[in-house]
């Protein structure tokens, strides 16, 4: 046996032999950081939940709702998640694979056949006319489901691309009437591909299309889908698409203009959707999403209900974008949507990869804080966040209401990892 295989060995022996708890005191940390946050005005109150070994360490609200202290957050408050709704729809769409009514190498033309002729982005840059464009015939290679599940179809955001004329132009200055979550895929349809399928990554409606296919291929409604096959189950309650009993009491959302926090005109929308989407628009409270970090951790069951199998678990928490060659794949750390945080652009989200519908963290070159490196999670545009560590056996959620910022989750990181301990 070689003096190397013996040392990893060894090293297998004693994390594994390691008791690893939270130090309570230290936990308190965590008060003092959102209080400090707060005076900064980063946001006007936050809640934070850790889970270890199935059991809740830490859950407070601290500050409030709005800068008129006039809403006291508390375990029942609904928070927009935005982006946290993908891994949600990420999910639902493993329940119909485990079924077998698709399979992840299905062109996405097989249920949405107005993505058969799809076209891609030519660009052609020039010292005087910069992203001047113009698309090619057709891609080499069709959609799969599975290029939408990992962000490598090509569709974008306008806010995650460069050419955001592109699709000001395809979707938003086109004045089109959407009102069904079958007219957005029709519209998204026209839309030139960054790139050939496969070859890159860049963040964008790839989960919203996985919506209209749960609708196509279950025969319901996407709302009526995860309701009845994640909501219900999970028991998480609070979880919706509209708040019509709870619109007095919905949050706004703040960024911080000039040190003063106002109402973010580009992320406080309209409260009730037009349409149920499957990349964003849930409304939920930390209670529910916990029962969903729960599930996931605990290999796709809930209370000895199995949502998923182990094998999708695992499937969705593993980085299947290392391997692209693409220069967005190779940074993807920074191809997050910048132009929410276009104020600490610089700033890198310690990721590195990216699974199905999850990121994924699985080396140190991205790493910029303490936390461990093997972990998967996901976030929301309005600082709403959630990672889970396997290796420890706990997650977190942060639920606030602002712009996003990635130093916040840096910062609760550190804070949290130091209070882990080894027995």
């Amino acid at each position: 046996m070689s003096n190397k295989l013996i040392i990893l060995l060894l090293i297998q022996f004693i994390f594994s032999s390691d008791t690893i708890q939270f130090d309570q005191k230290r936990l308190d940390n965590i008060d003092s950081l959102s209080n400090k946050l707060i005076k900064e005005k980063k946001f006007t109150g936050v809640s934070v939940y850790i889970n270890s070994s199935d059991k809740v360490i830490y859950n407070k609200q601290i500050g409030y709702g709005n800068v008129e202290k006039t809403i006291q957050l508390d375990e029942s408050t609904n928070y927009r998640i935005f982006s946290m709704t993908k891994p949600i729809t990420s999910v639902a769409l493993m329940i119909l694979l485990e079924r077998g009514l698709l399979n992840l190498d299905d062109p996405i033309s097989k249920y949405l056949p107005e993505f058969k002729k799809m076209k891609r982005i030519r660009v052609l840059d020039l010292p005087i006319i910069k992203h001047l464009f113009y698309t090619r015939k057709k891609v080499d290679n069709d959609i799969t489901i599975f290029h939408l599940l990992t962000h490598t179809s090509g569709l974008y955001y306008d806010f995650s691309s460069k050419y955001i004329s592109v699709y000001r132009k395809y979707i938003k200055g086109a004045k089109l009437d959407i009102k069904t979550l079958e007219d957005f895929s029709n519209q998204a349809s026209k839309l030139p591909l960054l790139f050939e399928p496969g070859t890159d990554f860049n963040y964008g409606i790839n989960t919203d299309i996985l919506g209209r296919i749960i609708e196509v291929v279950s025969g319901q409604d996407l709302e009526l889908f995860l309701q009845t096959e994640i909501f219900m189950p999970l028991e998480m309650n609070s979880t919706t698409f509209n708040l019509d009993n709870s619109l007095k009491n919905l949050l706004p959302v703040y960024e911080n203009i000039d040190g003063k926090l106002e109402i973010s005109s580009r992320l406080n929308l309209a409260p009730i959707a037009k349409f149920p989407m499957g990349g964003a628009g849930l409304f939920s409270t930390v209670s529910d999403y916990s029962n969903f970090c729960s599930m996931l951790k605990n290999d796709g069951s809930y209370k000895g209900k199995k949502i998923i199998s182990k094998n999708s678990i695992d499937l969705m928490s593993t980085n299947h974008i290392k391997y692209l060659d693409g220069e967005n794949a190779k940074n993807i750390s920074k191809r997050l949507p910048v132009a929410l945080i276009e104020d600490i652009r610089s700033l890198t989200f310690p990721m590195d990869g990216f699974g199905l519908g999850l990121y994924t963290n699985d080396h140190m070159n991205h790493q910029s804080t303490i936390a461990n490196i093997n972990r998967i999670g996901w976030m929301g545009a309005a600082n709403t966040f959630f990672f889970i560590d396997p290796d420890h056996d706990f997650f977190v959620i942060i639920m606030a209401q602002s712009r996003m910022d990635f130093s916040i989750l840096n910062d609760f990181e550190n804070v949290i990892y130091q209070a882990l301990e080894y027995n």
